[in-house]
């Protein structure tokens, strides 16, 4: 039968129905799934895991350090620091709510004058108390190295003049500093906002820098046993932070802080007799890192908080064209996609997981994802694509930084703890370094870190391990003290001065 044009216009109407047909049917089932998915909520796994990360973290005890941080360069007065900071916050958190009272407004409302008010606000104090001078940062002991362990001894005895000077110019953050010793727990009283002032964290590093230059200038004087007891209750100080923060972001400085003043302990150990007292702050400093000492649920919880924050904001209505609260409608569910977050999250805040932690980092790092069922993925597309798609490694390596940084911490702990020991031998019997290191007890090295004696022989190292997609950083202490240096101009001694 020969067929007629009309009849071939006929078949490709019917194919082309039967096409849109399908597609609508796909669309509906999808539509019935999604709806599924929002209407049951999340699963009994979802709602415990809500439940725990809803819990109001408890603040600790004790002095926080966080205005200390938030008003480090200016001559505020000591006694004023807390309520100074109060006010700021106050006022920030104005700027970051905006009319809607939600803290991502400022973020996510589009409008451009308050994310940048956001970005560059800063304190009040400044028109009441102009900041204080401070030096150079490269007139400072370098806190990083490219070869080989940081020398901050070796770098004090090349640059005295500079090294002086800047020092003179930085009294306050030196009484700062000092300030920080005497606090319990760092929490960050800053609005849970994805966008916001990194004062705080770059203040964490400096007054480090700053505390431990002077350290090293105080050791080249003469005052070998005070300074040694500031460098190792530094450690002492950064690793009590570390383990009471709600920032990951001040937690992760004060993990760096720590080994800092590690190696700076090491570097003056290396050039002190055997026989030299070891203070009680050094013995503290290399005690091993037990689960007590740590807590990731503050910070953890901190963390959800700011995600929630994100998932409301980004389905609030507001001033949004209709295309964009129908995108958003489509992407988000605030239920499903913070009980996502929550189990996520949730580990850090259950008994015996930092045990776990310092026992088998690797394991734990790798602790599988949370899954989300069908419904529950087609019900909010933006966390699916966070738990199946490509945005799954981020997550990936949200969870697993917190854990290495606490295992790294605990394997640098411990090998300024080996060096301690060396240090402490009397009679070497000729070894060699890397012999008596292998000679030390078990609890001195690294199981889970690759660990040993540098290939110059001066030195002990530990491999830190990688986050996910990074590589491997080097943690090493001086144990063989270097060539001395050249006698170098005398130097004048900078105290702190309080504001």
């Amino acid at each position: 039968m020969v067929r007629t044009p009309r009849r071939w216009l006929w078949l490709l109407l019917k194919s082309l129905a039967w096409l849109i047909g399908t597609l609508l049917a796909m669309i509906l089932v999808v539509i019935a799934i999604g709806a599924y998915g929002r209407w049951r909520g999340p699963d009994a796994q979802g709602r415990a895991a809500l439940a725990l990360m809803q819990v109001p973290a408890v603040q600790p005890a004790g002095s926080n350090a966080f205005p200390i941080l938030w008003l480090w360069q200016w001559p505020v007065p000591d006694a004023q620091l807390q309520a100074v900071t109060n006010a700021d916050m106050a006022r920030l958190r104005r700027i970051s709510e905006g009319p809607t009272h939600n803290p991502s407004w400022a973020t996510f409302s589009g409008d451009h004058a308050a994310v940048m008010a956001l970005i560059n606000y800063q304190t009040a104090a400044r028109q009441r108390w102009p900041a204080s001078q401070r030096g150079n940062a490269l007139d400072l002991c370098p806190m990083f190295s490219n070869s080989g362990p940081p020398d901050c001894i070796a770098f004090v005895q090349a640059h005295p003049a500079s090294v002086a000077a800047a020092l003179a110019a930085s009294r306050t953050a030196l009484h700062r500093a000092t300030q920080m010793q005497h606090t319990q727990y760092m929490w960050s009283a800053l609005p849970a906002t994805p966008l916001k002032p990194m004062a705080s964290v770059i203040a964490a590093d400096l007054l480090a820098q700053v505390a431990l230059t002077a350290d090293a200038q105080h050791f080249i004087a003469g005052d070998t046993q005070a300074a040694l007891t500031d460098a190792c209750r530094s450690a002492v100080t950064w690793r009590r932070l570390y383990g009471q923060s709600n920032s990951r972001q001040l937690a992760f400085q004060a993990q760096a802080n720590v080994g800092f003043s590690l190696q700076l302990m090491a570097a003056m150990l290396a050039r002190l007799p055997s026989t030299a007292p070891i203070p009680p702050q050094c013995l503290q400093a290399t005690a091993p890192l037990v689960a007590q000492d740590v807590n990731l649920c503050a910070a953890s919880r901190r963390g959800f908080e700011r995600h929630v924050l994100f998932f409301k904001a980004m389905r609030r209505a507001g001033a949004a064209s209709l295309s964009d609260r129908i995108a958003a409608w489509l992407l988000f569910d605030p239920r499903l996609d913070s009980a996502y977050y929550a189990r996520l999250d949730a580990p850090f805040c259950q008994p015996g997981f930092i045990a776990r932690v310092l026992a088998d980092p690797q394991a734990s790092a790798m602790t599988p994802l949370p899954r989300m069922g069908v419904a529950a993925c087609v019900g909010s597309a933006f966390t699916c694509l966070n738990n199946r798609g490509l945005l799954a490694y981020g997550n990936r390596q949200l969870f697993a930084d917190p854990v290495l940084d606490t295992s790294n911490l605990a394997a640098n702990i411990r090998l300024a703890a080996a060096a301690l020991a060396l240090h402490r031998q009397t009679d070497a019997s000729g070894a060699t370094l890397a012999q008596r290191y292998d000679a030390l007890p078990a609890a001195l090295h690294s199981v889970q870190h690759q660990a040993g004696v540098t290939a110059d022989g001066r030195a002990l190292y530990v491999e830190d391990l990688p986050a996910p997609g990074f590589g491997a950083r080097r943690f090493e202490l001086i144990v063989v003290a270097p060539v001395p240096h050249p006698a170098t101009a005398s130097m004048s001694i900078v105290h702190p001065a309080s504001p």
